[in-house]
C-alpha cells in the first residue's frame, strides 16, 4: 500500500549479514539517510577498531573455552551455525562454538538432548532473558531438566542478559565491540579488566 502511495521503500538487510562489523557498518547506510554521513562513518570506524583491537587481544590464547548461548524455548534450543554471526562471535573472543559443524548462517534449532550430547562440557554459558527480576542459577536449573547437566552450571560459570532492563537487541547491532568485550572478559578471566555492558554473573 505504501508502495502504491508513492513512498520509496528501502529494504534493510542488515539481519542477514555474516559478521557481527558486516552488521554494524549498516549505520553508514542510516547515516546517508539522515544526512549525517561524518558521523555515522565515525561510530562505524570507532567500532570496528575496538572490535579489532578485542579480537586481535583473543585471538591466539591457549584455552580457548566451548561456548553456549541461551537456552530451551518451547521444545527447541536455538543454537548459533558455524557461519552465523554469534558463533563468529564466540570465535573471535577466542572460544569455540561447538556447533561450529553446521554451516547455516542462523540459528539452529534442535532438540535439548540434542544439545547437552554434543555441549555438556561447555565451559561458559551465556544467558539472554527478559522478566522482571534477575534470573539465579538455581531458577535457570528449574527451566529445563537438561540446564543443571552442563558442565557450566555446575561450575558456576553462567552470564545472564535481562534484555527488560538491558538494550541488548537496541545496541549491539551498532556497538558489537561491546558484547564482544563482555564474552571476552567472562570467557579470560585473566584479561578481565574491562567494562560489563550486556551480561553478568548469575548469582545462585
Amino acid at each position: 500500500r505504501i508502495e502504491k502511495l508513492g513512498i520509496p521503500i528501502i529494504e534493510c538487510a542488515d539481519y542477514m549479514e555474516t559478521s557481527a562489523l558486516g552488521r554494524a557498518e549498516w549505520v553508514r547506510f542510516y547515516g546517508l539517510l539522515f544526512g549525517k554521513q561524518d558521523v555515522a562513518d565515525k561510530m562505524f570506524a570507532d567500532t570496528e577498531s575496538n572490535y579489532l583491537k578485542l579480537k586481535e587481544m583473543a585471538t591466539g590464547l591457549a584455552v580457548k573455552p566451548k561456548v553456549i548461548i541461551d537456552q530451551r524455548y518451547g521444545q527447541v534450543w536455538n543454537v548459533p551455525g558455524g557461519v552465523s554471526t554469534m558463533g563468529r562471535l564466540i570465535e573471535d573472543a577466542g572460544g569455540i562454538n561447538p556447533f561450529a559443524s553446521y554451516k547455516q548462517s542462523g540459528s539452529v534449532p534442535l532438540a535439548p538432548e540434542k544439545v547437552l550430547a554434543e555441549a555438556h562440557d561447555a565451559d561458559i554459558w551465556f544467558v539472554r532473558y527478559n522478566q522482571e527480576k534477575e534470573k539465579t542459577m538455581k531458577e535457570l536449573g528449574n527451566d529445563a531438566p537438561v540446564n543443571s547437566q552442563f558442565k557450566a552450571y555446575k561450575e558456576g560459570r553462567v552470564y545472564g542478559c535481562n534484555t527488560r532492563y538491558v538494550d541488548f537487541y537496541e545496541e549491539t547491532p551498532f556497538h558489537p565491540d561491546r558484547l564482544l568485550e563482555d564474552m571476552i572478559s567472562a570467557m579470560h578471566p585473566e584479561l578481565s579488566n574491562h567494562t560489563t555492558h550486556h551480561y553478568y554473573h548469575l548469582m545462585q
